[in-house]
């Protein structure tokens, strides 16, 4: 055999063509799967919604591709999947409306028209990539699939794959090892850095397929050891196949965003054999993620930044398959065996100290086996003198250029390969836990080849400082070649810095176009610059351009510029009727923004800022507090004792003439707003049918403490006198509970704020109310015969009515108090904080849920500065163009009693689109890009703005991590020269984000400026969570159940029950496997509702915890004392309950399934319902009405309805108006 380099294919033929001159040749990728829809061109249909001919595909797969009519018609997202696989036939079904000979696009289908079922073409020939042709890819931004109880999946085995496919690989004999694990580890790290959390999914079946190669099985194994005995060992996740019923099970439980998947088969460069075929399996498995709902993300063509994620992602859609499971069946192994032994490795390494001493292991295991040839001992030193140089030296190794006339045969192919071999099975069966070291520096095959050839031509090659670590080697792997020793240490040699590419990149980059040639010669002059320019210098592009083409380029104006511009040519008319017709115009929008404001605000809101009002109590600054606070405590002047004069505190002084004509004055005036009140409640009192609403507007209003007592009295005894002519008897119990919410409010209201101000008989007369209701008398109190017999008996405990129906009535405890700065209402102790931090001229990052009333302190922020100037400007920043206009209408409900200057106005708002009065207003909306343009111009006139504002409100600032936007509000933070309010309902991580801003207020301010902090969780309406029900569709035209609302009993005489709204456990969504890695989010509060439930179920389950937790014990009831709930109370029995369900998840799971089983049960069905093939539109359509209708029944409105079609929700918003409508309409005509 002549001397020449061995072949990495697995052939034994004898016969076999060895290359001559060994060579590193880049290779071409092959295709990738993120082409994998019929390649390139298919993809690119899959998106655009051509058809692409067959001829214009890769030859390779022309004949399976075909005429792409599913990119055509497929972009329906109703259109339906039918995937037979009994018949091996792929079939696609879409709707078209009427006539099936003239097909509409799906741009063109009207929404409802669904007409008949078309099947498609049938192909004979199984295909599997143009079964997932059939679905939509688009190219996308991924990132928000990062959420914090979210993950996907990426399948380690194309990962393994894709990653050998890359042209940057050294194939000199099997490759190598560091590249592929470095690889591997960088891909993966790029989503943990972003906040990704994933699962490492491996089929072991694959072992099967990839051990036909010995370079492909290595690579396999190599990187699967790594992958274990790295930090992403826990996310590893081992499956038979995809035909394993756990793996189904898995799915279904973990729901995952996505899974990331190649399927591509291996390129040739890395393995030879033409047997070996992946790509179906991998399309196998991707396909069926597609038909279990689960999105599909290739595994190229994803670009990653600190901002975004840029993907492919195929959307699953309605798929109905057909002997699906018993083709996957057919298809794959399941071999337990391999299975039990990736998750139950059988050899433990802890004896073990490097990969060196592994080597030896490897080597004494292969060399039991016979047909070893003379160089079997050669290749084994040479991997293990490779293995040690990677330990001393790392990456920075000095190679030996392999022998141009090594001995190289197919007896050393074999030995090679034997080895190989042996390292596959001994990495399988070795326990990764165990071993201390790191192995991603395993093989080096240029290393190891230079090196044999060395040995086999008996050079010296060992290094003299690693011969006594190489004799202990030698010994333990049983070989007795000697290697001579260097005494040189050429493998220790320094290693040769690269130069830095940078350093020879051109100005300009010459350019070959004969169009530029044609039209711009002077490009080839600008080329010339690239070694004229100072490295250290200043480049100034424009002046280069200049000097040479003599291209003279004209200063852009900005878009702002533009827009003020043309607002000022349109405000100067001189024709007179043009200007009687502007004036008009105007009138029309300040009559509208009128209209506008009153539907968001509502008319004759007490929220309209009076600018005659002098607002008094604004807050000092810290050092002014701090001064105060010493000054309290007794610090006088210099030698003082503590405590002032240190004497004995005397009488207090006479009140002076002045002091008591205050007093008197205000006694006067306490008296006529008494008289005032009196008259106001009486009248109240009087209207009749309509005295309980009169009332109950005019309680806030009230000031005096008796009135208000007295009111509530009023309005308890009308609606007590209500409730029992509306639903007294025992039959109406289960309405009455639902309807005496409001009544127990008032009576709490009569007990716990107003007692001390009823007179004797009010009293008795509310204690015989409450009796009646079927509660005990409070201490100290009695009640009437008549209020014994119970006539309004609710037949519950009050600590459970209160769980069970009055969550509304549960006190936060958010210690409101009126302040003098705000008008309307009394802020809260978080909500002054904000008050205060505007005071100061702070920042403030303000975390608080929806509708707990965050905004408010934005309103307060603009009205402190149109109080304070005429000329400074409060710009609010919203995400969204959507909500400027809502945005604006609540700024002119409030701000519209502001005199405003000639030529300026009230508010204005500005986008990339248009602009209106942008640099004329006090009060600027405008969205983040716009607002960085603003910032950047270079205009005069837009910076003389610019430095006119004097705070910048951030609405929804969690857009910083969550948007493609994200970058410029990182730039707009940074930007700003003034405080700033940055407002969120959403932030995980506020402390990090808080501390980041205040670092950098702090920077620019030369810290002057902080940013406050102010966190609030609690909501001030609970949020009680529902599916509509529905009947199982019957098909794709099925609909809703039919639904009526007539008064049918149970038997017992209670009302029967809409099934209509199935309550939802946000619990039973959860899985044991999400929740260990996850838990349970800290925003997750349940409501008071689903906290008894919670733990009614787990009480069912736990005698332990039905006993410790029962709610009228945990909250202190004892005797006949009334306990009435609060929200740190409540928080209290949630987070006890809370620790329990999770302790369960450690030490008895089993409990743990129980509970979320139970919690499931009741949508259960629902959710097993919405995976069926029926219309959607029109279910919603049919249900909207009767939804609506029952929720006003059950006291439940007002509610959110959602639908995640925008058109869908626009539809059924009209037909629920349709409805109301003729419903008012029926009435009027009736009255």
């Amino acid at each position: 055999m002549s001397d020449k380099q061995w072949d990495d294919s697995d052939s034994e033929d004898d016969n076999v063509v060895v290359e001559e001159n060994p060579t590193i040749r880049p290779r071409k990728r092959q295709t990738s799967v993120a082409h994998t829809l019929e390649k390139d061109k298919t993809l690119n249909s899959s998106i655009a919604g051509s058809v692409k001919d067959s001829d214009e595909s890769d030859s390779d797969d022309s004949d399976s591709i075909g005429t792409s009519a599913a990119s055509e018609h497929m972009l329906d997202n109703e259109g339906e999947v039918t995937l037979d696989f009994d018949t091996t036939t792929c079939m696609k079904k879409f709707y078209f409306p009427g006539d099936i000979s003239k097909p509409v696009r799906a741009k063109h289908r009207k929404q409802g028209d669904l007409g008949v079922v078309v099947e498609g073409e049938s192909d004979r020939n199984l295909n599997f990539k143009k079964m997932i042709a059939m679905y939509n890819c688009s190219y996308r931004d991924i990132i928000n699939e990062f959420a914090d109880v979210e993950l996907f999946f990426i399948s380690v085995d194309s990962l393994i794959v894709e990653c050998l496919a890359h042209s940057y690989h050294d194939w000199t004999l099997v490759g190598q090892s560091t590249v592929l694990t470095k690889q591997i580890d960088r891909f993966l790290d790029q989503f943990a850095v972003l906040g990704g959390h994933f699962k490492l999914i491996v089929f072991t079946d694959f072992a099967t397929h990839f051990a036909r190669d010995t370079t492909l099985s290595f690579a396999r194994s190599l990187a699967l050891a790594h992958l274990a005995n790295g930090k992403y060992a826990h996310q590893l996740t081992y499956f038979s196949s995809p035909a394993d019923p756990n793996w189904d099970r898995f799915l279904n439980d973990l729901t995952p965003s996505f899974l990331m998947i190649s399927t591509d088969n291996v390129t040739r460069e890395v393995c030879a054999q033409e047997d070996v075929n992946l790509e179906p399996l991998f399309e196998l498995i991707a396909l069926q993620a597609l038909t279990r709902a689960v999105f599909i993300v290739p595994l190229t063509g994803i670009v990653v930044n600190f901002a975004k994620v840029m993907a492919y992602m195929i959307s699953p859609r309605l798929t109905v398959t057909q002997n699906f499971e018993s083709f996957m069946a057919a298809h794959w192994d399941c071999n337990t065996e391999l299975l039990k032994s990736a998750k139950n490795p059988s050899i433990a390494g802890s004896d073990l100290k490097n990969v060196c001493e592994l080597w030896a292991k490897i080597i004494v295991e292969g060399g039991k086996g016979e047909n070893k040839s003379d160089h079997w001992e050669s290749i084994c030193c040479a991997v293990l003198l490779a293995s040690l140089i990677g330990v001393h030296r790392g990456a920075q190794r000095v190679y030996i250029e392999p022998k141009e006339n090594g001995k190289r045969g197919l007896d050393v192919i074999r030995d090679r390969r034997l080895l190989l071999t042996t390292a596959v099975n001994y990495l399988d069966k070795l326990d990764m836990k165990t071993i201390k070291f790191d192995i991603f520096d395993m093989w080096d095959g240029k290393l190891v080849l230079g090196l044999f050839d060395a040995i086999c031509a008996n050079e010296n090659v060992l290094p003299y400082r690693l011969q006594e670590e190489f004799a202990k080697l030698h010994a333990a792997a049983g070989l007795t070649k000697p290697l001579a020793t260097d005494v040189d240490e050429k493998l220790f040699a320094p290693f040769q810095e690269l130069e830095n590419p940078l350093k020879t990149l051109p100005f300009f980059y010459e350019i070959k176009s004969p169009m530029l040639d044609k039209y711009c010669p002077e490009m080839k002059e600008a080329s010339k610059l690239a070694h004229h320019v100072d490295e250290k210098g200043i480049v100034d592009y424009a002046q280069a351009y200049h000097n040479a083409g003599m291209w003279n380029l004209r200063e852009i104006d900005d878009d702002v510029i533009k827009h003020n511009k043309n607002e000022v040519a349109s405000a100067v008319v001189e024709d007179h009727w043009q200007r009687r017709r502007v004036l008009k115009q105007k009138q029309a929008l300040s009559k509208w923004y009128e209209l506008f404001a009153n539907a968001l605000e509502g008319k004759n809101s007490n929220l309209l800022v009076d600018f005659s009002r002098v607002p008094k109590g604004f807050a000092r600054s810290e050092e002014e507090e701090a001064a105060e606070a010493n000054k309290k405590s007794g610090k006088g002047w210099a030698g003082q004792k503590p405590g002032g004069g240190g004497g004995k505190k005397g009488k207090e002084p006479p009140k002076s003439k002045k002091d008591l004509i205050v007093e008197a004055n205000k006694k006067a005036k306490d008296a006529k707003l008494q008289e005032d009140e009196d008259k106001k409640l009486k009248f109240a009192a009087a209207q009749g049918k309509l005295a309980i609403s009169s009332l109950m507007r005019l309680y806030p209003t009230l000031e005096l403490d008796k009135t208000k007592a007295s009111c509530c009295y009023e309005i308890t005894t009308r609606e007590y006198r209500e409730i029992m002519d509306q639903y007294g008897g025992r039959s109406n119990q289960a309405r009455r509970k639902i309807e005496t919410v409001q009544l127990v409010g008032h009576i709490k209201n009569c007990f716990v704020k107003h007692w001390k101000h009823l007179d004797d008989k009010q009293k008795e007369q509310i204690v015989d109310f409450w009796v009646s209701l079927g509660f005990d008398a409070p201490a100290g109190t009695k009640s009437s015969a008549e209020a014994a017999n119970k006539k309004l008996d609710l037949g519950m405990h009050m600590v459970y009515y209160q769980l069970e129906y009055g969550g509304q009535l549960i006190d936060i405890h958010s210690d409101p108090q009126k302040d003098d700065r705000v008008s309307g209402f009394s802020p809260d102790a978080w909500q002054r904080k904000m008050l205060d931090s505007v005071d100061r001229t702070n920042s403030a990052l303000i975390v608080a849920p929806t509708s707990a009333g965050k905004t408010f302190v934005s309103y307060y922020c603009i009205e402190k500065v149109l109080r304070n100037s005429d000329d400074d400007v409060v710009v609010y920043v919203s995400p969204s163009k959507a909500l400027l206009n809502q945005v604006c209408g609540s700024i002119y409900a409030r701000f519209r009693n502001k005199t405003i200057q000639t030529g300026k106005h009230l508010f204005g708002t500005l986008t990339n689109e248009f602009g209106n009065n942008a640099l004329t207003c006090q009060v600027l909306v405008t969205v983040p890009e716009s607002l960085e343009a603003l910032m950047m111009s270079t205009s005069r006139e837009v910076q003389q703005f610019v430095k006119n504002i004097k705070y910048v409100i951030f609405d929804e600032v969690h857009c910083i991590g969550a948007s493609e936007e994200a970058h410029i509000w990182e730039h707009l933070l940074l930007l700003i020269r003034c405080p700033f309010l940055a407002l969120s309902a959403t932030i995980g991580n506020a402390n990090k984000l808080h501390e980041w801003l205040n670092a950098m207020e702090g920077a620019k301010s030369s810290g002057k400026r902080k940013v406050d902090l102010i966190m609030y969780s609690e909501r001030y309406s609970e949020l009680e969570l529902a599916l509509v029900s529905m009947d199982k569709p019957q098909g794709i035209e099925g609909g809703m159940q039919e639904l009526t609302f007539d008064d049918e009993k149970e038997e017992n005489g209670d009302e029967k029950q809409s099934a209509l709204v199935v309550p939802m456990m946000p619990y039973g969504v959860y899985m044991p496997e999400k929740l260990r890695m996850f838990g349970i989010p800290a925003d997750q509060q349940l409501t008071a509702r689903q906290i008894l439930s919670l733990y009614n179920i787990m009480a069912s389950v736990d005698d332990v915890t039905k006993k410790q937790y029962e709610p009228a014990k945990f909250f202190g009831q004892k005797g006949k004392e009334s306990v009435w709930i609060s929200r740190a109370m409540l928080r209290e029995l949630e987070n006890k309950l809370k620790e329990r369900f999770l302790q369960w998840l450690e030490s008895d799971e089993e409990k743990m399934k129980k509970v979320l089983t139970l919690m499931a049960d009741p949508i259960k069905t629902q959710m097993e319902y919405r995976t069926l093939p029926f219309n959607k539109e029109k279910a919603a359509r049919e249900a909207i009405v009767p939804l609506v209708e029952n929720l006003r029944n059950e006291n439940m409105l007002p509610a959110i309805c959602f639908n995640d079609d925008r058109f869908v929700c626009e539809t059924l918003a009209e037909t629920v108006f349709s409805y109301l409508e003729e419903k008012q309409k029926a009435g009027f005509e009736e009255n």
